[in-house]
């Protein structure tokens, strides 16, 4: 968890996200007379630099790149002459991303009407590429072999009598086969709306949606798990970044590919310029860059800035973890021991903790020591029934046992004044370190001793400087009559034992000798010995 009252990073990310979601209704093309020009004049000149020969039969310098300079009457007289067309025909010269994205999904016929387009015939003659779109080309020549028929026919009319008649009958024929000829030609011309560009279309729609369907699942997880996460901060942006690459730079190439069968020649580009290798593709890029519209870039900075911040959080400005450790907030109190049966001859009978069979953890409370110590009413030992003096003398040694059974062995003797849990004599207990700052290191407890585990060194006894492992991490108590361990954690990031079982939050589970303890996803592994 982030500290409480330090959530700044999280809304950062959350509001870079919304941003990625809000550029979906942002102008994604912005189209002008302006643009449209300054894009014919670069097709122009490109086209000359890769093919000089072709581009001066063309004569790009005098139709275009001489002709259209700007800050001239030519140049502002067209833009405007384009201007007009762009309202008239599209009501408004900017459309936002998601009503691109709708009409890629959906365009079919509509493509035919693009404006500017030039389109080839469907039939080629004579193996040339070359084709006629409306007709016009076929209407001359049949115009030229009609004045051919005229000339002719003036020649006899000299010889003829009847030929006014026929010549002017000729002519009607002339004109007759011509708009015959015209008709033909427009009904062959190729429609783009029958190529596979739609297909191109559809995934050029899906790319635009990915960055804002990503930022829409980030703001979910956030909103869900209260938390940074980084990584879907920079994956979202690493997306972003990535889509509008391809975009610009695979997605001209794949259209072209698409449309070369089909579209003869543009607005101010002439046909034989698409002849030029690399051409085509370079048109339709510069048409696409250039009328790029403010929700790109807006798309494209949300994306580097979601990046530099999800790397920030992860190291320089990672989110300080909440004070779950302290005093006031984990300090949990030990449950009172329950009233137990007093034992008429010893005034001490204290409560053993719940065991099972199978000896896996269990939680468990530790009893509070007798204060009176183990002294009967009788001034002897309650379970051997000698004198404290000769329990604890040198002289003391051998087997013990209580009502027939044996509890354990005798031991070096203890200092002076040293009780013995009841039941057995205790004995010590090691803490091993096998991963991470202690590891190599063994610490050892006797009956009774509890150590804590955590950054703070005001609180813990082992010390760590991990930034996952708390201020005030758990406790492990060591109760040498069971020889058993028993843990509570204090810690928001939990704790896992060997045995693949969890330490419960402010509670003591009953851990057995050789369990390994792991903390902050097992960077730190300490071993109860």
């Amino acid at each position: 968890m982030e500290k409480k009252g330090f959530k700044w990073q999280m809304c950062v990310g959350a509001v870079f996200m919304i941003i990625i979601i809000i550029s979906l209704f942002l102008p994604s093309m912005s189209i002008s007379g302006e643009k449209y020009l300054k894009t014919a004049v670069q097709i122009n000149k490109y086209a000359k630099d890769e093919d000089s020969k072709t581009a001066k039969k063309a004569q790009v310098d005098k139709k275009v790149i001489d002709k259209y300079k700007e800050n001239t009457s030519k140049w502002d007289d067209k833009v405007k002459e384009f201007d007009d067309k762009i309202d008239k025909k599209d009501k408004g010269s900017s459309i936002s991303q998601i009503m691109l994205v709708k009409w890629l999904f959906t365009a079919d016929d509509e493509i035919d009407d693009i404006e500017g387009i030039t389109k080839k015939a469907g039939e080629k003659k004579s193996g040339s590429k070359s084709a006629q779109n409306t007709g016009i080309l076929s209407a001359q020549k049949a115009s030229a072999k009609v004045k051919k028929s005229s000339k002719k026919s003036t020649k006899k009319s000299t010889k003829k009598t009847t030929t006014k008649k026929k010549s002017s009958k000729s002519k009607n024929k002339a004109k007759k086969s011509t708009a015959k000829k015209s008709t033909s030609t427009k009904k062959s011309a190729k429609k783009l709306s029958d190529s596979d560009v739609k297909n191109v279309f559809k995934i050029m729609a899906i790319l635009l949606l990915i960055p804002a369907l990503l930022a829409v699942a980030s703001l979910i997880v956030i909103a869900v798990t209260g938390k940074t996460n980084q990584i879907m901060m920079i994956a979202t942006g690493a997306v972003t970044i990535v889509v509008r690459l391809i975009y610009s730079f695979m997605i001209p190439g794949m259209i072209w590919d698409k449309i070369d069968d089909y579209v003869k020649s543009i607005t101010l580009v002439d046909a034989r310029l698409f002849d030029i290798d690399g051409v085509g593709k370079y048109a339709v890029s510069k048409i696409m860059s250039n009328c790029t519209g403010a929700g790109v870039y807006v798309t494209l900075v949300a994306g580097v800035f979601l990046i530099v911040a999800g790397i920030l959080f992860m190291t320089a400005l990672k989110p300080e973890m909440e004070k779950e450790e302290s005093e006031e907030e984990w300090d949990f109190p030990i449950p009172p021991i329950p009233p137990q049966p007093i034992n008429p001859q010893y005034p001490y009978d204290p409560p053993m903790p719940p065991q099972h069979d199978d000896g896996k953890n269990q939680i468990f409370t530790p009893p509070t020591p007798n204060p009176d110590g183990y002294v009967g009413e009788d001034g002897k030992h309650y379970m051997t029934g000698m004198p404290p003096e000769d329990f604890v003398s040198e002289n003391y040694a051998g087997d013990m046992t209580v009502a027939g059974e044996d509890i354990g062995t005798g031991a070096e003797p203890e200092p002076v004044g040293y009780k013995p849990t009841p039941g057995m004599i205790p004995k010590s207990g090691c803490l091993y370190g096998m991963e991470g700052e202690y590891s190599s290191s063994e610490l050892v407890m006797n009956d009774g001793d509890e150590v804590i585990l955590g950054r703070d060194p005001k609180c813990a006894t082992l010390v760590f400087s991990y930034p996952k492992i708390s201020r005030r991490h758990c406790g492990i108590r060591y109760n040498g009559t069971e020889q058993r361990y028993y843990v509570i954690d204090y810690s928001s990031n939990g704790i896992e034992f060997s045995d693949g079982t969890k330490a419960i939050k402010g509670q003591y589970v009953s851990v057995a000798p050789g369990t390994i303890l792991y903390m902050a996803g097992r960077h730190e592994a300490i071993k109860l010995g």
